[in-house]
């Protein structure tokens, strides 16, 4: 006997089987389409986070650059003000280095000697002078040589001459000067005593 079946059993299978995969596909799409914003959502934070370190570092370079301003500025003023020192410093020591070396010049000459001229050129100086006699030349000769700011004292010329009744001896000599090392040269002008 020949059943017939009036069901339609196979159709509702393909049915079944195309409804089954369409909830599959829409599924694994709602899957990738949430996975996908999931890790949108999660770059579009990290780019925010990013963008935030950025501009606070930004920030903070504007910040460093204001210091370094600050810094070239107060080493321009430091440098400005550290020349300044040093010009006082050598003014000063040029305003008390003749006079300690005239000073001394002064200390030496002994009684009955009189500098006529001294010419001072670099550390070499040149004296014209008189004395009642020899003794006298080799006092003041010897009293420099033991100051601290004269060396190798050379007798160039002598000469017995008169003033009036009086002999008197004319003689040059020349020395060199010795300078501390915190003592710049001073350069003395021409200069006659009488």
């Amino acid at each position: 006997m020949i059943k017939i079946n009036l069901l339609p059993i196979r159709e509702e299978r393909k049915k079944e089987t195309i409804r089954y995969q369409i909830s599959m596909a829409c599924l694994i799409i709602f899957l990738v389409v949430v996975a996908i914003c999931y890790f949108d959502y999660k770059l579009v934070k990290e780019l925010g986070a990013a963008d935030d370190r950025i501009k606070s570092i930004k920030d903070e370079l504007k910040n460093y650059e204001k210091v370094e301003k600050e810094i070239k500025k107060l080493k321009s003023t430091e440098k400005t003000l550290k020349t300044r020192i040093k010009v006082i410093n050598d003014l000063e020591a040029q305003r008390k280095g003749p006079v300690r070396i005239l000073d001394e010049l002064t200390n030496c000459v002994p009684e009955k000697l009189w500098l006529k001229s001294f010419d001072q050129k670099g550390t070499s100086l040149k004296l014209d002078a008189v004395a009642l006699d020899n003794n006298i030349i080799a006092q003041f000769m010897t009293a420099l040589n033991k100051s601290q700011y004269f060396n190798k004292v050379v007798l160039s010329y002598i000469k017995k001459s008169k003033i009036g009744a009086v002999d008197i001896m004319q003689f040059k000599l020349s020395c060199e000067i010795i300078f501390s090392p915190k003592e710049p040269k001073p350069e003395f002008k021409k200069s006659k005593k009488s």
